[in-house]
């Protein structure tokens, strides 16, 4: 297990819920900060939702990878990725956005976006950005949805947001942005959804899907992505899982799964993928 991917599974087994988990990792370089975003999760229906993901650095090759449950949420499992380390010779910029940001705790509102200025623009270009989300508060009193998209693209910034819709209640929710060079070769991304696949309104447990890259890689890449939306059934306990397979140069497969009597009507990802060497 790297710093790419922990999970509380790491720490303890999925039948036993703790509120906090955390696990220290080596890492081979010590970068300002560490997107994070969260891979899968299972939490009781009984309390309302509420979960982080976030990283601590400790010194220049340690860092404490944090799960935790807030307030009175009974987590059972969760799991996230942490980019760590990039790719050589690439502009990489990233940081966070909260809906507590613009939004006190309290007045919950259904659209929250706020403009981002990077601490260097990009030259030529406007940069690829993609979010992970890796924190939201969500009342249990009605059905969980979450998503986390940018707009307005330049060299100098973007818009990023985080929203909900219907009656869900979202108390709060915090995502991780990560800026990089669009003219590097040797770094890709993209976001894929369940909808991609099949409609909403016909709930399935198992989803998978193909991600293409824009262009080949010399060689497989790494890939590292996160959950950047959900929808998901409050009846049940949210239980919601994403899996990367099959990389090669041209592209991977994903899952989007839930298990037992989980009713998820979709759920969204973003991935980068890394040519390492």
């Amino acid at each position: 297990m790297s710093a790419g991917d922990p999970d509380t599974m790491d720490v303890y087994p999925q039948t036993q819920a703790q509120p906090q988990n955390d696990k220290v990792f080596g890492i081979t370089n010590n970068p300002s900060g560490f997107p994070i975003g969260l891979t899968w999760l299972n939490i009781d229906r009984r309390s309302d939702i509420c979960i982080s993901a976030f990283a601590e650095p400790l010194s220049r090759d340690l860092v404490k990878i944090r799960i935790d449950a807030l307030t009175e949420s009974i987590l059972y499992a969760a799991g996230c990725t942490c980019l760590t380390t990039h790719a050589k010779n690439c502009d990489f910029q990233f940081g966070r956005f909260s809906t507590l940001d613009n939004s006190p705790f309290g007045k919950p509102r259904q659209q929250n976006s706020s403009n981002i200025t990077f601490p260097q623009p990009f030259h030529g270009k406007a940069p690829k950005v993609i979010v992970w989300l890796n924190e939201f508060h969500m009342s249990n009193s009605a059905n969980w949805r979450c998503k986390a998209y940018v707009t307005d693209i330049t060299t100098k910034g973007f818009t990023i947001h985080i929203d909900t819709w219907a009656s869900t209640i979202l108390h709060s929710a915090t995502a991780s942005w990560i800026a990089y060079d669009a003219d590097c070769p040797d770094i890709m991304s993209g976001s894929f959804n369940t909808m991609d696949v099949r409609p909403w309104y016909i709930p399935k447990t198992k989803n998978k899907g193909t991600a293409e890259f824009q262009q080949l890689f010399k060689s497989i890449p790494r890939v590292l992505a996160a959950i950047n939306w959900l929808d998901i059934s409050n009846r049940t306990n949210l239980r919601l899982k994403l899996e990367i397979g099959d990389v090669g140069v041209k592209g991977l497969t994903w899952q989007l799964d839930a298990w037992d009597d989980t009713i998820l009507y979709s759920a969204g990802a973003s991935y980068i993928a890394i040519l390492d060497s």
